[in-house]
């Protein structure tokens, strides 16, 4: 086969972790617990819930098909104008690069999170060692934390499993025993003293799959159900 005629493959368990994610509006997102935000998709200064789910289609698109981010840039560029959204900030290529890139890197690490918690996964490979990119984008409390290993279910994950902010692009690699051994790494007994950035303490890609609708607001609870049975 070409090179050319080879197609990017759709990481399934990022496909399912944003299709469930919840549309709402800033105002309702603002009204929820940041634990319960892992599970919310909204669109910073945008108040028109017709925008948001293109904006949402959009990404679901990305997802799906790998596109690149000028592609989606123009594709929303193209939402904004055509629904009569003037708003000059929220249509500057930096709001709608860090729509692209934070909710992208939120579902891909959630994928991971999922494959990583698989048992048979977890038998053979249960330490985590966080991976911070290491170039001159890399936030100082970020790149503090690169290269650290803990086992998977250390306390640690449930507070700096990345994302860790708006467009984060730390991820964690999972480990084996022979691992660590080969690359001569060791359990850390570091303590989370740096910590992510704000409201971003919490792991978002567990609470993507470990939703407790207990604690959803009762108008939350009721979108949530009636979008996940849209999707499925």
């Amino acid at each position: 086969m070409k090179i050319e005629n080879l197609v990017p493959m759709p990481f399934d368990e990022a496909v399912e972790a944003f299709q469930g994610l919840v549309p709402m509006t800033p105002y309702e997102f603002g009204l929820l617990e940041k634990e319960v935000k892992a599970r919310a998709f909204t669109v910073s200064r945008i108040s028109k819930m017709d925008i948001i789910n293109d904006v949402y289609n959009a990404l679901q698109d990305a997802i799906n098909e790998g596109t690149p981010i000028r592609e989606f840039q123009s594709q929303v560029e193209d939402i904004f104008t055509k629904k009569g959204w003037q708003d000059a900030e929220s249509r500057s290529p930096y709001r709608i690069q860090n729509i692209y890139r934070t909710n992208i890197q939120k579902v891909f690490n959630a994928g991971r999170y999922k494959q990583q918690m698989d048992p048979d996964v977890l038998k053979n490979r249960p330490y985590w060692q966080y991976d911070a990119v290491n170039d001159s984008r890399t936030r100082p409390n970020h790149l503090a934390m690169d290269g650290i290993v803990k086992r998977y279910d250390d306390p640690f994950w449930e507070t700096h499993y990345p994302p860790n902010g708006f467009q984060c692009r730390c991820s964690v690699r999972s480990r084996s025993a022979r691992d660590l051994k080969r690359l001569n790494l060791e359990v850390s007994d570091y303590k989370p003293v740096i910590n992510p950035d704000k409201g971003w303490d919490i792991n978002p890609a567990k609470k993507l799959w470990e939703p407790d609708l207990d604690k959803y607001p009762d108008w939350l609870k009721e979108k949530y159900t009636r979008e996940r049975g849209d999707n499925n």
